[in-house]
């Protein structure tokens, strides 16, 4: 089952409910793919990565694979003027930690 998100820019407190109500659609065998930038914490160094943070706090996934690559450079048709050296796409794999 799929169940995309609605926007490009996801607050934090709707990633968490979003992954809450996850959990009644996954089978134990199930995995949850996320697609995310961490452009957030490059805007804003003090700020927590989500997915880390659910990760450590909460007892409901486990990460089964991350990986991440540089953003390629902006259209040369933009007008936007944008330093993109340290931003990073990240695909995320969760699975349900199994309950004991």
């Amino acid at each position: 089952m799929l169940l995309p998100s609605k926007g490009v820019y996801v607050a934090r407190c709707s990633l968490y409910s979003y992954l809450f109500l996850l959990i009644k659609y996954l089978t134990p065998e199930g995995k949850v793919v996320l697609i995310f930038s961490n452009l957030a914490q490059v805007v804003d160094e003090e700020s927590t990565h989500p997915i880390i943070e659910e990760l450590q706090k909460n007892n409901r996934f486990r990460k089964e694979l991350h990986l991440k690559r540089d953003v390629r450079a902006s259209s040369r048709r933009t007008k936007r003027r944008d330093d993109r050296d340290k931003e990073k796409v990240e695909l995320w794999v969760l699975a349900l930690k199994e309950q004991k």
